[in-house]
Order: structure tokens, then sequence, then C-alpha cells
């Protein structure tokens, strides 16, 4: 899988220790742009700036931070 796929771009604001601990990026997701299905550590946090996102766990508009 292309990282990131077309449509998405992210830039990394900063991270802690090593890859797979605390980091924090900004991603775009242009419209009908996707990532493969994929896991990441249960305490994950977004805020929807725009549009909708949606996940496994349900759809998530804009103002929403999960």
């Amino acid at each position: 899988m292309q990282s990131p796929p077309a449509g998405v771009g992210s830039r990394m604001l900063g991270r802690q220790a090593a890859e797979f601990q605390r980091s924090t990026s900004a991603v775009k997701y242009e419209l009908e742009s996707f990532f493969e299905t994929h896991t990441h550590n249960p305490d994950e946090e977004f805020l929807v700036l725009d549009g909708l996102f949606s996940d496994e766990m349900g759809d998530f508009g804009h103002g929403i931070y999960v």
C-alpha cells in the first residue's frame, strides 16, 4: 500500500519516542479518498475540521473530536 495513498496528504507535526509511540499529524483526505483497513493504538484521537470522516467505528462530521 502506498503511504499515504493518492488523495491523502499528511504532515507530521510532532513525535515523541519511536514511530509507534505518541505522534501528532495533520491529515487531509480529498473527496472519495481512503486508507486501506489498518490498525492504530487504542488511544488514537482525531478532530474533523471539515466534511465527514468514516471508519469502522462510525461517521464523524465537522467539529467532532474523538
